[in-house]
């Protein structure tokens, strides 16, 4: 565990000095009564216990802490992320043998509806660390072991994470348990959970507070630039903060430079690049600490991609320019769609109605014109003498019929579905508690068992029992809420597979049937079998791009919108490059900028190019 947080430290930037970010304590309507928190009764008003200090006395403070929970509260850029590898790191390095191990949960992923914490954690473990699934005594994995043991000292990243809604119930369920545990949270969303629900029973609430001047001028001055001569550019600079406090400039830098991230930014990119620190100062290029919040900000992904990814593995190698760009179009994605949240899903859903069903249905018809063309050879060649030249052009004529007429059933298919189907036929993470989730199922499975009674009459009890069977086994095969981007577009994948497989049991069987019917039985199976095998293929592939949220994600993500240059070809793995670089983070099954700052300089920037 040590060696990871470690990667992850130098994924985010965090190398030595340390920025000297400070917390104190919080308003003592979200604290419980130190009594509660396990302290000794006082005759004051003991709501807590003066809490205050610095990064690197974060696991002396928790400590002092008698009932081992603590709430660490910042705001967007504080540091909180950086706080928890801190905990964790010193925690491990100067912990005693025996002590729990802190591990970093993000909360994103848990369902207090349908879930405990303690069996939300096991399960995590597991999928983490795979070999926590062997079996331990009393029936038990090593996961659940040394979870009920308290071997595992949860440290709650991302309470404002959690879906709309689960804030309350997940106050309530950690409320519930004793367990000691680390969590944080933006203010806000804390405490309108305390509003509705109450403090988190016998814990301790710290918050992250601005930098002052001093301790930028600390950190900046213990940055050691690429150039030994740009020291002496920071000492001018902070010369002028120091000396000159309230003049223009000062106050433009001060006032950008409150918080760790826009710190962090400034020292790695004016140590790495070769601009002019005096710029910083000049109030007629930057004339708002907006302004220069920008200018600083610009700088971001320069520095990320500098930097080689933590795991140092084999990744592809972006240009500056094109990462940016691409990252510039996410980014005006999420703001036309009006969240933080990078839904794999949902790439591709910011062009308009018309263009979507215009590219799935292009795509839909290229390969039923394909598959159409081909079994029009082979059947002709079977059956016919005819030249090469003849059955080719009788086979593209053939394809370019069916082609179109395929492309705008299913064009029109995803027009008037809406890309409703799409997002509820491929395992996107359900925000509803679990007895809705089974509710939709059990609608699904009466909706398509109604259909087999009708396929029944018209087709054939064969596809009959096929779709019926299909529809039964979907019902239990929502995979829920998945913990990662690519273990959810897996299960999506496999998901609308099942699906395609499905039409193809119903439409071959089916169009084979109808073949014999139309031929009077004069012929042997062979007479429909192309033609079934023709549809069930075509239909298959279509109502895959048409209805399935991860057929939606190959025709726009992958082709489409790669081909337009908007995106690189291999999506996933950069924006899982991006999450190695510090610039994205994960939060479940979505990806998230990780900085709210940064993401929205991207989109004002890619509106401009536009």
């Amino acid at each position: 565990m040590a060696r990871q947080y470690r990667e992850k430290w130098y994924l985010h930037g965090l190398e030595a000095p340390t920025i000297p970010v400070r917390f104190r304590p919080v308003s003592t309507r979200l604290v419980d009564h130190w009594a509660g928190v396990g302290g000794a009764v006082s005759t004051a008003d003991s709501a807590s216990q003066p809490l205050v200090g610095r990064f690197d006395e974060i696991v002396e403070a928790y400590r002092s802490v008698p009932s081992g929970r603590l709430v660490v509260l910042g705001e967007p850029g504080s540091g909180k992320t950086s706080l928890t590898l801190h905990f964790a790191l010193g925690w491990l390095e100067r912990g005693a043998p025996g002590e729990p191990v802190p591990v970093i949960f993000p909360l994103a992923s848990w369902d207090p509806s349908t879930t405990s914490l303690r069996d939300w954690m096991c399960t995590r473990l597991v999928r983490e660390y795979a070999r926590l699934k062997a079996p331990a005594e009393h029936g038990k994995n090593l996961a659940e072991a040394l979870v009920d043991a308290g071997q595992v000292l949860p440290v709650l990243d991302g309470f404002d994470e959690l879906a709309g809604g689960m804030h309350r119930l997940a106050l309530r369920a950690l409320s519930a348990t004793s367990t000691p545990l680390v969590l944080t949270s933006r203010p806000s969303a804390y405490v309108a959970a305390v509003e509705e629900v109450n403090v988190l029973t016998t814990a301790a609430v710290v918050e992250l507070g601005n930098l002052t001047p001093g301790d930028v001028r600390d950190y900046l001055t213990r940055v050691r630039p690429s150039d030994l001569r740009r020291a002496s550019g920071w000492q001018s600079v902070l010369e002028e903060l120091r000396s000159r406090p309230e003049s223009r400039a000062s106050t433009n830098l001060a006032t950008t430079l409150r918080t760790p991230l826009m710190v962090a930014t400034a020292g790695a990119a004016y140590s790495r690049t070769d601009s002019d620190l005096a710029e910083l100062l000049n109030t007629g290029r930057f004339a708002t600490p907006g302004a220069l919040e920008e200018h600083i900000l610009s700088k971001f992904a320069r520095v990320a991609y500098q930097r080689q990814p933590a795991d140092r593995g084999r990744h592809r190698r972006w240009t500056l320019e094109r990462a940016e760009y691409w990252l510039g179009y996410l980014a005006s994605h999420l703001d036309q769609l009006g969240t933080r949240d990078l839904a794999w899903w949902h790439v591709g859903a910011t062009m308009s109605l018309l263009s979507r069903s215009f590219v799935i249905g292009v795509l839909a018809a290229l390969n039923f014109a394909v598959v159409a063309a081909a079994g029009s050879v082979i059947a002709d060649t079977a059956s016919t003498s005819l030249g090469l030249s003849t059955l080719l052009v009788r086979g593209l004529m053939t394809g370019l019929l069916y082609g179109l007429a395929a492309g705008l059933l299913f064009g029109l298919a995803y027009r008037f579905g809406s890309g409703w189907w799409a997002t509820r036929r491929s395992g996107v993470p359900a925000r509803a508690p679990g007895k809705t989730r089974r509710a939709r199922a059990t609608k699904r499975a009466r909706a398509i068992g109604v259909f087999s009674f009708v396929l029944a009459v018209t087709a054939g009890p064969l596809d009959a029992l096929t779709l019926a069977t299909l529809s039964r086994l979907s019902s239990s095969n929502d995979p829920g809420i998945a913990d990662s981007p690519t273990r959810h577009l897996r299960a999506a994948r496999i998901r609308a597979a099942f699906y395609m497989v499905a039409w193809v049991l119903v439409i071959g069987p089916a169009v084979v049937w109808l073949e014999r019917a139309l031929d009077g039985g004069a012929h042997g199976l062979e007479v429909g079998l192309v033609p079934g095998l023709e549809a069930a293929f075509g239909a298959g592939v279509g109502f895959g791009l048409s209805r399935t949220a991860w057929g939606q994600w190959v025709a726009l993500a992958r082709i489409w919108l790669p081909l337009t240059g908007q995106l690189p070809w291999t999506v996933i793995s950069f924006l899982e490059d991006a999450r190695r670089r510090g610039v994205l983070r994960q939060v479940g099954p979505v990806y998230r900028f990780r900085h709210v700052h940064y993401q929205d300089y991207l989109a004002r920037m890619h509106r401009a190019r536009s």
